[in-house]
């Protein structure tokens, strides 16, 4: 019971010791040993001790095929998926959401509704990672009707994805301030309404309040970290640098990515680390810094999974804009091409406006005036209807001084 207490709260330090004990202490044919050391499974992983929650993940696999439970082996597929995506670069997104779904329905089949919201959670997870954040938010939508009003750790689970998707997604900034307070007022996770002060931090910086969205972002990362997620803590690394990124801040922007992926780096966790390297190459190009920018987003596309578009994209954003400034302006305009045809299809509104941006920067290298206008144009578009008002602010100064 405390340790379910532990796990509702999101005290994934409390959780960890409590299920170590409770493992310890149960007999081995007591049924509720399997299911407590899959949660110690998670709560490793989210604590970034990933060979130690692999080790314990193929102990539980293993029962679990030799006693026949259906149900704890379709359970050790989603924490393996789970654990793969930090510790498995060549399995590809795709092919993670297949399996996902084939996992899903075999949950459905034997009644594992507890299980089904864990899968969804994947699926959305998987969906967003390929670009589609708005299919996602359908995704845990459905997870959060199937729970029917219940506030459980798997629901909370699905509510902190809802939360963090929307600031790579289309959705205004305005909406996602209003989830985030929904969620923390209908919530007891303390681990929840760290996410909710990342979201809340990210949109009120990038709406203007910068101060404010700073301390925010800051109070919800350490929240995390003091509640032992110290994977999220790191990862979201990735949303401090975008708002100093869109405020014009490269040095904290690389700051925080360089002290993120030291953390992420000391474990095995190349899922969140290619985020946050490529974000950290993209910081230290626009301080000037091309040779280790390069190196940097070589990184990140080096760790990146199959499918993954952020950092692969990025990578090609770039490598256009070192390109264009060494006057190799057919490189540049192929590497943007790349770019674009992996960023259109997606609606990740937060890589289409560096998308636009490197368009810019690169026009603007080779003296093409009209088309350095026409790609400021667009990430004014797109930052206006995010709700972004730095990066519209940029943009609008950057027309005002070619019109000038």
């Amino acid at each position: 019971a405390s340790a379910d207490r532990a796990l509702d709260r999101g005290d994934i330090s409390a959780a960890i010791g409590l299920l170590g004990r409770a493992t310890d202490l149960l007999p081995e044919d007591d049924q509720r040993r399997p299911p407590a050391r899959l949660e110690l499974v998670k709560a490793l992983g989210e604590q970034m001790e990933l060979e130690r929650a692999l080790t314990l993940l193929e102990e539980v696999a293993v029962e679990a095929r030799e006693a026949g439970d259906e149900r704890m082996l379709a359970r050790t597929k989603l924490a393996q998926l789970d654990l793969d995506t930090q510790v498995a670069p060549d399995r590809g997104i795709a092919e993670a959401l297949v399996e996902v779904q084939e996992v899903l329905a075999d949950l459905e089949r034997i009644g594992d509704e507890e299980g089904a919201l864990w899968a969804l959670r994947l699926i959305g997870a998987f969906t967003g990672w390929l670009g589609r954040t708005a299919e996602a938010q359908a995704h845990w939508r459905r997870a959060i009707e199937r729970a029917d009003g219940k506030d459980s750790r798997f629901v909370n689970d699905v509510l902190g994805w809802m939360l963090l998707n929307t600031w790579w997604g289309p959705m205004p900034i305005d909406e996602a301030i209003r989830l985030a307070d929904e969620v923390v007022a209908t919530t007891s996770s303390k681990r929840l309404e760290g996410y909710a002060q990342v979201v809340r931090g990210v949109a009120e910086g990038v709406d203007g309040r910068l101060d404010e969205g700073r301390e925010q972002l800051a109070a919800g990362r350490a929240l995390l970290r003091d509640l032992g997620d110290l994977i999220s803590s790191a990862g979201l690394a990735a949303a401090a640098a975008e708002l100093e990124l869109a405020a014009g801040n490269p040095e904290r922007a690389y700051r925080a990515c360089a002290e993120g992926a030291e953390t992420l780096a000391s474990s095995a966790a190349t899922g969140y680390l290619t985020t946050v390297r490529s974000l950290q190459a993209f910081a230290a190009l626009d301080l000037g810094r091309d040779e280790e920018a390069l190196r940097l987003t070589e990184e990140a596309r080096s760790l990146a999974a199959e499918g993954d578009v952020d950092p692969r994209s990025r990578d090609c954003l770039i490598r256009a804009r070192v390109a264009a400034k060494h006057g190799d302006f057919a490189e540049a305009d192929g590497l943007l091409a790349v770019a674009r045809n992996m960023i259109e299809p997606t609606d990740f509104v937060h890589l289409k406006i560096d998308l636009a941006f490197s368009w810019a920067e690169v026009a603007r290298l080779a003296g093409r005036r009209e088309e350095e206008g026409a790609a400021v144009e667009e990430m004014l578009g797109l930052a206006e209807a995010k709700g972004n008002t730095l990066v519209a602010r940029r943009a609008r100064a950057a027309l005002a001084s070619l019109d000038s």
